[in-house]
């Protein structure tokens, strides 16, 4: 297990099932007590104990699916505002995530050289199976210094200039902040650009927007996400944006 399955080093495996698509493996964690993520202090209290279906990195190219068993603690600390938490084991979870670190890793890797439709068929040739939109979805939540390092030399002007207008520099979707939108005060003609494969903003919303300003067109992106440079109709987007001014 050390040398092929060293991410999970830090649990105990119980179980290994060959199933019809890959491999199952059943674990449960090792350590008496964790700390909770809001004060630091360490409980070993458990409040109760639940399964986690995490994804997990391919072995020999065939998926694999981690059913790892963590408890629930209480945390004592009188000055927390947090009263029960979730164990993660380091180097293998992290909370609310539905794969482990490694096969985050891997598709990030995937999403960086090859984002979208190529990307997820590439992720599902070697065992990781996603979705286009999940894969952008990974891909926007890095950090910008990873995307920018990343990128081919053509791409990496346009990045930084987009990223030195985000408000947190930890990616994309943390600068999303859903509010209502009254458009009724606009009153110059607007242009609103949305693909239906966005999994930030709702397609309805653009469409909304766009009814809504008295002069507004909507036009329509085919990218797998709110990266619409990535969407193989944007020379032709980006003409509209150019031509817009002076239509």
């Amino acid at each position: 297990m050390d040398v092929l399955l060293p991410h999970l080093a830090g649990v105990v495996v119980e179980r290994v099932e060959r199933t019809s698509s890959g491999m199952r493996i059943w674990a449960c964690t090792k350590v008496q007590t964790a700390p909770c993520p809001s004060c630091g202090v360490r409980s070993g209290r458990v409040h109760s104990r639940y399964d986690r279906k995490l994804d997990d990195a391919p072995v020999a190219g065939r998926p694999v699916v981690l059913r790892l068993r963590v408890r629930r603690f209480f945390c004592d600390h009188p000055e927390c505002e947090v009263g029960t938490f979730s164990e993660q084991v380091d180097g293998l979870t992290v909370g609310h995530a539905r794969r482990t670190l490694s096969s985050r890793t891997a598709l990030e890797c995937i999403g960086l050289a090859s984002a979208g439709r190529t990307g997820a068929r590439l992720a599902a040739g070697l065992g990781l199976p996603t979705s286009r939109s999940t894969l952008l979805a990974d891909l926007s939540a890095l950090s910008t210094r990873q995307v920018v390092s990343a990128s081919v030399s053509e791409d990496r002007r346009m990045l930084i200039e987009l990223f030195s207008r985000m408000r947190s520099g930890r990616g994309f979707l943390n600068d999303l902040t859903a509010v209502p939108t009254d458009a009724r005060g606009v009153i110059k003609p607007t242009l609103v650009i949305a693909g239906r494969n966005d999994g930030s903003v709702p397609f309805a919303r653009a469409e909304a927007l766009a009814s809504a300003v008295p002069h507004g067109s909507l036009v329509e992106s085919s990218a797998d996400g709110h990266f619409i440079w990535l969407g193989l109709d944007w020379p032709v987007i980006s003409g509209r944006i150019r031509d817009f001014p002076a239509a």
